[in-house]
């Protein structure tokens, strides 16, 4: 885990949480070059926290289809795709209890629990359409996209009740 700046407000940003998800390095990769060349005020309101690879095993392993990313074939064939980090975090809901995270997983765990930050944002990758993550409430001042009230869509979205299939999750929207 790397840490850059110096503000009150604490931003953990996790990229690889999937080991077949590619995007979230190089957003991370854009977003620090942002941040150290030209937005010194981000630097001075908030620290930063970076995982640039939560599943680094499983990143490697799929290395094979990195190299030619726009081959379905190549995609397909070697593609590697076991386990989500978050999905593997140690968690209860209701009688259900799972216990056996992976050791990913509790480093993640593990960084989390040092940097306690104030928002924790997992890049993922939707398969060839560009980056998404997932809030555990409504805030779409967060996202302002070109002047786009971005409060009918995320309403609708919680509205119709999304829970990612886990019961106890509830209020998930995407951006």
């Amino acid at each position: 885990m790397f840490k850059i700046g110096k503000g009150v407000k604490e931003i953990l940003l996790i990229s690889f949480v999937g080991p077949d998800e590619p995007i979230g390095i190089l957003t991370l990769q854009a977003l620090v070059d942002k941040l150290f060349n030209n937005e010194q005020e981000l630097l001075s309101n908030y620290t930063w926290y970076f995982i640039p690879a939560a599943d680094p095993y499983g990143a490697k392993l799929n290395e094979g289809w990195f190299k030619d990313p726009y081959n379905i074939k190549s995609y397909i064939l070697k593609r590697f795709k076991v386990k989500v980090i978050e999905w593997k975090l140690p968690s209860s809901c209701g009688d259900y209890t799972f216990s056996h995270p992976t050791l990913e997983a509790l480093a993640v765990k593990k960084a989390i629990d040092m940097a306690k930050p104030d928002l924790i944002v997992p890049l993922h990758n939707n398969d060839f359409s560009g980056l998404y993550f997932f809030l555990s409430r409504n805030i779409p001042e967060l996202v302002p996209i070109h002047g786009v009230d971005l409060k009918p869509l995320t309403s609708k979205y919680l509205r119709m009740g999304f829970t990612m299939n886990k019961p106890c999750v509830t209020n998930t929207i995407t951006a």
